[in-house]
């Protein structure tokens, strides 16, 4: 039951909470600022990335920083959150896998 929960939590709940948050809301208030898409991009992703500090190696943040720079890029180019969401639920069902293979 626990690794049900924990599939539930960082498999669906945290991207879809996260995106909605980060490129959705962030996302779209930003960009119509002057700071323009670009910083629409970069400063959500800077705060995602330190939302997740708990991961105490650097280059975790570095490809967490990366990977929330390439959902935003998504979210620009494609105008549609669901891609940003499908996308970090791709990753993080990656990272569960090899978590759960490595128990």
């Amino acid at each position: 039951m626990r690794i049900v929960l924990l599939f539930l939590t960082v498999v669906i709940i945290a991207p879809v909470s996260e995106e909605v948050i980060f490129r959705g809301v962030a996302f779209y208030r930003l960009k119509e600022t002057r700071i323009g898409v670009t910083g629409a991009i970069i400063i959500p992703s800077v705060l995602f990335s330190l939302i997740h500090l708990q991961y105490e190696q650097p280059i975790i943040f570095v490809i967490l920083f990366l990977a929330a720079v390439m959902f935003g890029v998504i979210r620009h180019i494609t105008g549609n959150l669901w891609y940003c969401i499908v996308s970090h639920m791709l990753m993080n069902l990656i990272v569960f896998i090899q978590c759960i293979l490595l128990l």
